[in-house]
Protein backbone atom coordinates (compact mmCIF):
# COMPACT_ATOMS: atom_id res chain seq x y z
CA UNK A 1 0.00 0.00 0.00
CA UNK A 2 1.51 3.26 -0.97
CA UNK A 3 0.10 6.84 0.19
CA UNK A 4 0.36 10.23 -1.24
CA UNK A 5 -1.13 13.26 -1.38
CA UNK A 6 -3.36 14.46 -3.95
CA UNK A 7 -5.13 17.35 -5.84
CA UNK A 8 -8.52 18.42 -6.30
CA UNK A 9 -10.55 21.60 -7.05
CA UNK A 10 -14.26 22.63 -7.00
CA UNK A 11 -16.35 25.80 -7.56
CA UNK A 12 -18.58 25.33 -4.97
CA UNK A 13 -16.74 23.02 -1.81
CA UNK A 14 -19.60 20.30 -2.88
CA UNK A 15 -18.47 19.11 -5.76
CA UNK A 16 -14.73 17.80 -6.31
CA UNK A 17 -12.62 17.11 -9.51
CA UNK A 18 -9.09 15.48 -9.31
CA UNK A 19 -6.60 17.61 -11.00
CA UNK A 20 -4.21 16.50 -14.08
CA UNK A 21 -1.46 16.45 -11.78
CA UNK A 22 -2.29 14.79 -9.12
CA UNK A 23 -0.22 13.63 -6.79
CA UNK A 24 0.54 17.01 -5.71
CA UNK A 25 3.09 15.36 -3.28
CA UNK A 26 4.82 11.61 -3.23
CA UNK A 27 7.38 9.92 -1.16
CA UNK A 28 10.99 10.69 -0.85
CA UNK A 29 13.29 8.10 -2.30
CA UNK A 30 14.71 5.66 -0.90
CA UNK A 31 16.72 6.28 2.32
CA UNK A 32 14.83 9.27 3.03
CA UNK A 33 13.00 10.40 6.09
CA UNK A 34 9.36 10.28 4.02
CA UNK A 35 10.17 7.09 2.17
CA UNK A 36 7.26 4.74 3.05
CA UNK A 37 4.41 7.43 2.91
CA UNK A 38 3.09 11.00 2.95
CA UNK A 39 -0.44 11.78 4.29
CA UNK A 40 -1.94 14.19 6.68
CA UNK A 41 -1.81 17.23 4.86
CA UNK A 42 -2.72 21.03 5.97
CA UNK A 43 -2.57 24.32 3.79
CA UNK A 44 -2.01 27.72 4.52
CA UNK A 45 -0.97 30.72 2.56
CA UNK A 46 1.31 33.25 3.70
CA UNK A 47 1.86 36.56 1.21
CA UNK A 48 0.62 34.35 -1.83
CA UNK A 49 2.65 31.28 -1.43
CA UNK A 50 1.31 28.24 0.03
CA UNK A 51 2.40 26.61 2.36
CA UNK A 52 1.46 22.67 3.34
CA UNK A 53 2.39 20.10 6.47
CA UNK A 54 1.90 16.93 6.04
CA UNK A 55 3.42 13.52 8.11
CA UNK A 56 6.05 11.39 6.86
CA UNK A 57 7.65 7.92 7.52
CA UNK A 58 10.95 6.20 6.52
CA UNK A 59 9.39 3.23 7.46
CA UNK A 60 6.03 1.52 6.22
CA UNK A 61 4.25 0.73 9.23
CA UNK A 62 3.96 3.74 10.54
CA UNK A 63 6.00 3.11 14.03
CA UNK A 64 5.75 6.85 13.87
CA UNK A 65 5.82 9.77 11.85
CA UNK A 66 7.46 13.29 11.59
CA UNK A 67 6.28 16.04 9.72
CA UNK A 68 7.23 17.84 6.67
CA UNK A 69 6.66 21.34 4.85
CA UNK A 70 6.62 22.16 1.01
CA UNK A 71 6.12 25.20 -1.00
CA UNK A 72 3.93 26.23 -3.96
CA UNK A 73 3.34 29.78 -5.78
CA UNK A 74 0.29 28.09 -7.22
CA UNK A 75 -0.99 25.42 -5.04
CA UNK A 76 -0.40 22.69 -7.93
CA UNK A 77 3.68 22.51 -7.97
CA UNK A 78 5.03 21.47 -4.70
CA UNK A 79 8.49 21.84 -3.71
CA UNK A 80 9.79 20.08 -0.43
CA UNK A 81 11.74 22.10 1.88
CA UNK A 82 15.30 20.88 2.17
CA UNK A 83 14.80 21.33 6.23
CA UNK A 84 12.45 18.79 5.96
CA UNK A 85 11.72 17.16 8.62
CA UNK A 86 10.75 20.33 10.33
CA UNK A 87 9.41 18.31 13.20
CA UNK A 88 10.72 15.11 14.04
CA UNK A 89 12.32 12.68 16.75
CA UNK A 90 12.27 14.81 19.64
CA UNK A 91 13.41 18.59 18.83
CA UNK A 92 10.37 19.89 20.85
CA UNK A 93 11.31 17.90 24.19
CA UNK A 94 9.06 14.98 24.36
CA UNK A 95 10.72 11.99 23.97
CA UNK A 96 9.30 9.54 21.44
CA UNK A 97 6.79 10.87 19.37
CA UNK A 98 3.93 10.35 16.65
CA UNK A 99 3.42 14.00 15.08
CA UNK A 100 0.57 14.52 12.70
CA UNK A 101 -0.99 18.32 11.66
CA UNK A 102 -4.25 18.64 12.27
CA UNK A 103 -4.75 22.73 11.48
CA UNK A 104 -2.54 25.48 10.50
CA UNK A 105 -2.49 29.28 10.07
CA UNK A 106 -0.70 32.19 9.24
CA UNK A 107 -1.62 35.08 11.27
CA UNK A 108 0.25 38.44 11.93
CA UNK A 109 3.80 37.12 10.58
CA UNK A 110 3.67 33.76 12.38
CA UNK A 111 2.50 30.23 11.84
CA UNK A 112 0.56 28.42 14.03
CA UNK A 113 0.29 24.65 13.61
CA UNK A 114 -1.87 22.34 16.17
CA UNK A 115 0.21 18.82 16.18
CA UNK A 116 -1.66 15.60 17.39
CA UNK A 117 1.02 14.15 19.28
CA UNK A 118 1.27 10.36 20.80
CA UNK A 119 4.58 10.13 22.94
CA UNK A 120 5.44 6.13 23.84
CA UNK A 121 1.84 5.00 22.45
CA UNK A 122 0.08 6.68 25.54
CA UNK A 123 -2.64 8.06 23.40
CA UNK A 124 -3.22 11.39 21.24
CA UNK A 125 -3.15 15.29 22.81
CA UNK A 126 -3.05 18.23 20.60
CA UNK A 127 -0.03 20.64 20.86
CA UNK A 128 0.62 24.04 19.78
CA UNK A 129 3.72 25.22 17.69
CA UNK A 130 4.73 28.48 16.39
CA UNK A 131 7.15 29.27 13.69
CA UNK A 132 8.09 32.15 11.74
CA UNK A 133 9.56 30.81 8.28
CA UNK A 134 7.19 27.07 8.82
CA UNK A 135 10.86 25.87 9.27
CA UNK A 136 12.00 26.60 12.62
CA UNK A 137 9.43 25.92 15.55
CA UNK A 138 8.78 26.44 18.90
CA UNK A 139 6.55 24.57 21.13
CA UNK A 140 3.88 26.29 23.40
CA UNK A 141 4.54 26.44 26.95
CA UNK A 142 0.96 25.55 27.78
CA UNK A 143 0.57 22.42 25.78
CA UNK A 144 -1.62 20.68 25.46
CA UNK A 145 -4.14 22.21 24.05
CA UNK A 146 -6.58 19.87 23.80
CA UNK A 147 -6.33 16.22 25.77
CA UNK A 148 -8.71 13.34 26.01
CA UNK A 149 -11.54 13.15 27.79
CA UNK A 150 -12.16 11.52 31.32
CA UNK A 151 -13.74 8.15 31.45
CA UNK A 152 -17.33 8.00 30.29
CA UNK A 153 -17.42 11.28 28.39
CA UNK A 154 -17.83 11.91 24.50
CA UNK A 155 -13.88 11.81 23.53
CA UNK A 156 -12.56 9.25 26.34
CA UNK A 157 -11.05 6.46 24.08
CA UNK A 158 -9.59 9.22 21.40
CA UNK A 159 -9.06 12.51 19.44
CA UNK A 160 -9.12 12.96 15.95
CA UNK A 161 -8.29 15.06 12.83
CA UNK A 162 -9.39 18.91 13.12
CA UNK A 163 -9.55 21.87 11.07
CA UNK A 164 -8.19 25.37 12.57
CA UNK A 165 -9.05 28.67 11.56
CA UNK A 166 -8.54 32.27 12.86
CA UNK A 167 -11.21 34.92 12.31
CA UNK A 168 -12.90 38.22 13.81
CA UNK A 169 -9.78 38.08 16.34
CA UNK A 170 -10.39 34.38 18.32
CA UNK A 171 -8.86 31.09 16.45
CA UNK A 172 -10.90 27.82 16.30
CA UNK A 173 -9.85 24.65 16.66
CA UNK A 174 -12.42 21.66 15.38
CA UNK A 175 -11.78 18.26 16.09
CA UNK A 176 -13.53 14.56 16.66
CA UNK A 177 -13.51 12.58 19.50
CA UNK A 178 -14.21 8.82 20.22
CA UNK A 179 -16.07 7.32 22.92
CA UNK A 180 -15.80 3.37 23.71
CA UNK A 181 -18.22 2.64 21.56
CA UNK A 182 -16.74 3.90 18.67
CA UNK A 183 -18.91 6.52 17.71
CA UNK A 184 -17.29 9.99 17.05
CA UNK A 185 -18.64 13.13 17.71
CA UNK A 186 -17.25 16.69 16.92
CA UNK A 187 -15.79 19.50 19.74
CA UNK A 188 -14.68 22.76 19.28
CA UNK A 189 -11.57 24.45 21.63
CA UNK A 190 -11.37 28.06 20.88
CA UNK A 191 -8.34 30.87 21.85
CA UNK A 192 -8.75 34.61 22.14
CA UNK A 193 -5.16 35.85 21.93
CA UNK A 194 -6.32 39.72 21.80
CA UNK A 195 -7.89 39.42 25.44
CA UNK A 196 -6.41 36.13 27.07
CA UNK A 197 -3.45 35.49 25.21
CA UNK A 198 -2.82 32.18 24.00
CA UNK A 199 -5.31 30.21 26.21
CA UNK A 200 -7.75 27.70 24.77
CA UNK A 201 -10.89 26.63 25.97
CA UNK A 202 -12.43 23.32 25.19
CA UNK A 203 -16.22 22.79 24.72
CA UNK A 204 -17.75 20.75 27.51
CA UNK A 205 -19.47 18.47 25.16
CA UNK A 206 -19.96 17.67 21.73
CA UNK A 207 -21.16 20.02 19.05
CA UNK A 208 -22.86 17.44 17.49
CA UNK A 209 -23.99 13.82 18.88
CA UNK A 210 -23.74 12.09 15.76
CA UNK A 211 -20.74 10.04 14.40
CA UNK A 212 -19.13 12.87 12.49
CA UNK A 213 -15.78 12.89 10.35
CA UNK A 214 -14.17 16.61 9.55
CA UNK A 215 -14.17 16.63 5.68
CA UNK A 216 -12.51 20.00 5.02
CA UNK A 217 -12.46 23.56 5.50
CA UNK A 218 -12.15 26.89 4.08
CA UNK A 219 -12.31 30.66 5.11
CA UNK A 220 -15.93 30.27 4.84
CA UNK A 221 -15.78 27.38 7.69
CA UNK A 222 -15.43 23.70 8.13
CA UNK A 223 -17.17 20.81 6.24
CA UNK A 224 -18.29 17.34 8.45
CA UNK A 225 -19.95 14.49 7.12
CA UNK A 226 -22.21 11.97 9.15
CA UNK A 227 -23.86 8.85 9.25
CA UNK A 228 -27.04 10.10 10.45
CA UNK A 229 -28.63 10.43 7.19
CA UNK A 230 -26.38 8.90 4.21
CA UNK A 231 -23.76 11.47 2.27
CA UNK A 232 -25.48 14.52 4.48
CA UNK A 233 -22.62 17.21 4.99
CA UNK A 234 -23.39 19.73 7.80
CA UNK A 235 -21.38 23.10 7.73
CA UNK A 236 -19.90 25.06 10.47
CA UNK A 237 -19.22 28.92 10.49
CA UNK A 238 -16.35 30.24 11.49
CA UNK A 239 -17.97 31.98 14.49
CA UNK A 240 -19.11 28.52 15.70
CA UNK A 241 -22.35 28.16 14.62
CA UNK A 242 -24.10 24.91 12.15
Amino acid sequence: QTWYIGLATSPDGNLWTKHPSSPALTKGAAGTWDAALVIGVRVTVKNGTYYMVYSGSSVSGRPYNEVGLATSPDGIHWEKSGANPVIGGSPLGQGSLDYGPVGIEYNDGMFYLVLSVNKNGAGPSYNLATSPDGVSWSLYAGNPIVTMGNAGTWSAASIGGGTLRYAAGKYRLWYCGEDYSGTWRMGLATSDPETQGIFWQQTGGPLATQDVRILTSNSQGTLFAGTWTAGEVYKTTNDGGT
